[in-house]
């Protein structure tokens, strides 16, 4: 069976000029299982405080019983739509990002899938790279004006390295050069 970082490297492969190696490649990933649940879950909660006060102030005369009924039947259909964001997260990652990513010897690529189009910069020319920090080793490399986002990609601390090191690479040459 074919990953999906088999075929984002199959891509890119593709796309490779003469002499020129594919050093790392992936896509925004999709959010974790973890962080889909959590969030699911604040929202339930806030849904279930917010009928719970609705249902308290809609009856007067007994609004312990009315929160009470309003936070089972929301504990109810959070049980339910539970499953269905973890099987929602589960099919997410068996697809292609939206947008793919890869850094050659050379240059930076990017594939947008909606676009069908491949944005090209070479390493040497993009001014230094911006890391924004996420959660769970997730972020965003910046080149300023001169290059899209990589956004939300995994591992961004070890890719932000590796292109900074790829800079100092090309400067280095140029001087020698």
């Amino acid at each position: 069976m074919t990953t999906v970082t088999d075929r984002i490297t199959q891509l890119f492969t593709a796309l490779l000029a003469p002499g020129e190696q594919l050093v790392w490649a992936g896509g925004g990933n999709p959010v974790s299982i973890r962080r889909a649940l959590l969030s699911y879950a604040r929202t339930m909660a806030g849904l279930a405080v917010a009928v719970a006060v609705l249902a308290g102030t809609s009856r007067p005369r007994d609004p312990l019983e009315s929160g009470l009924l309003a936070l089972l039947m929301m504990a109810a259909l959070g049980a339910a739509g539970a499953p269905l964001v973890v099987l929602f997260q589960m099919w997410q990652r068996t697809r292609l990002p939206e947008r793919l990513y890869a850094v050659t010897s050379h240059r930076l690529l990017l594939y947008h899938r909606g676009q069908d189009q491949v944005f090209a910069a070479l390493i040497r020319d993009l001014p230094p790279v911006i890391a924004f920090a996420g959660t769970e080793g997730r972020g965003t490399l910046s080149f300023g004006a001169a290059f899209p986002n990589f956004t939300d990609i995994a591992d961004s601390a070890t890719v932000h390295r590796l292109i900074v090191n790829l800079q100092a690479a090309h400067a280095a040459a140029r001087q020698d050069g």
